[in-house]
């Protein structure tokens, strides 16, 4: 019974693992659904989504009703073969009492002990059913929190420390890296970068020649596969997560507003900081005065990810919750693409400010936002293939310069 129990076990695990995938591929698709209903309606696809999610739903239910009937097996396996044993043992006791050689009472005895054992071999099959489903549904649990272990992100790595201050001064030494889930292809491949404390230096290039993966490399996000990154002559593999985070401030193309108050969104940089640091702040970025035209002032709600507001007053709220964290560093991906001239004109005023003083790492599609920056690396498949200052590359006339004037003959 027990031997069968294992086998029979393995199997449901199986089962229950398939069962949580499909039932989160589901979810997955019922979310993307509800996050993107404006795009959903725009294209008129609501009878497509549906199917999409029936499709997934079904196959959910095909495999939760193969569980439940494995299930039930494994239940009525257990029950029939200890009832098949208190059958055996009632013929053998009627036996042994027709020969004489056990009294009744000896039988009744044995009978109660078995169906004593009865139950508790049934309360077993159910606590190994259970136990096997959470496991299987764990499992994904267990994996993240490995992967948190073997990064150090939980910032509880002994291993990991805090400098006592920090300079910004950044190498990228021989970098290699690929995602995991594309681990045969190499989104960097050897590359050397460095960033000089207080500069300001631009990443451009085309899409997929690797840009934001240096922003995330940065953060530590990910871990590069080979190679080294060093923050003032320390590998950054060393240097605590959560202290290395709190010095660094991001404000990326797709800026993330909660659903709340305009005041808990800039604070969220610093949630000490008072109200009037709070105002010093958004002065700063250039968004004090709108947040001024809005009924309820501070007060305002912005809907979820800020969808009551524009694409520039997003922005503009990302920086100033930026400048309230007031970091030692900054990471700034894509600031401005996706604004028009006016806001891109008003976002830069803010970014210039936040800027000041600070080492900074630009990732940009707009070459005319960084064509004062201290230095300029052109990325192509992974690698830095030209450097230096706007003049300098156009001097060169690479791959750059063609960047430049094609973009600059696009506005014209």
């Amino acid at each position: 019974m027990a031997l069968s129990g294992h086998f029979l076990g393995a199997a449901l695990r199986s089962l229950s693992k398939k069962v949580s995938q499909t039932t989160g591929i589901a979810n997955s698709v019922a979310s993307e659904d509800i996050s993107n209903i404006k795009t959903v309606k725009a294209f008129v696809s609501e009878d497509r989504e549906l199917l999409r999610y029936d499709d997934a739903m079904t196959e959910a239910v095909h495999l939760k009703t193969s569980m439940s009937i494995a299930t039930g097996t494994f239940f009525g396996m257990i029950h029939l073969g200890i009832s098949m044993i208190q059958l055996g043992i009632c013929i053998y006791g009627g036996t042994l009492i027709r020969d004489g050689t056990m009294s009744s009472g000896g039988m009744i005895s044995v009978v109660s002990q078995t169906m004593r054992l009865q139950r508790a071999f049934a309360g077993l099959s159910r606590t190994s059913s259970n136990l096997v489903k959470a496991i299987s549904t764990c499992d994904g649990v267990y994996d993240i929190a490995r992967r948190l272990k073997d990064d150090g992100s939980d910032g509880n790595d002994s291993n990991q420390v805090c400098p006592r201050t920090i300079e910004g001064h950044v190498h990228f030494l021989n970098v290699t890296f690929s995602y995991p889930t594309r681990t045969d292809v190499n989104v960097l491949d050897h590359m050397y970068l460095e960033i000089k404390p207080g500069t300001v230096v631009a990443l451009v290039g085309a899409s997929g020649s690797g840009k934001s993966t240096v922003g995330s490399l940065l953060e530590k996000f990910y871990e590069p596969s080979d190679g080294t990154i060093t923050l003032d002559g320390r590998s950054l593999s060393t240097v605590d997560t959560q202290w290395l985070r709190n010095n660094i401030g991001m404000v990326d193309q797709s800026p993330a507003l909660f659903a709340s108050s305009v005041m808990e969104n800039v604070r969220y940089g610093r949630p000490g900081a008072t109200d009037e640091e709070v105002y010093d702040a958004c002065r700063a970025a250039n968004c004090h005065e709108f947040i001024q035209e809005f009924p309820n002032g501070y007060d305002e709600e912005l809907g979820e990810r800020g969808s009551q507001i524009s694409g520039g007053q997003r922005q503009r709220l990302a920086i100033a919750r930026a400048l309230l964290k007031n970091p030692k560093m900054l990471l700034l991906d894509e600031a401005t693409s996706a604004l028009d001239s006016e806001s891109e004109r008003n976002v830069q005023m803010a970014l210039d400010t936040l800027m000041k003083e600070r080492t900074t790492l630009v990732i940009a599609h707009r070459l005319s936002t960084i064509v004062n920056a201290d230095l300029i690396c052109v990325m192509e498949r992974g690698r830095v293939v030209e450097s230096g200052t706007h003049e300098e590359l156009l001097k060169k006339d690479g791959r750059y310069a063609q960047l430049y004037k094609r973009q600059k003959k696009e506005r014209e």
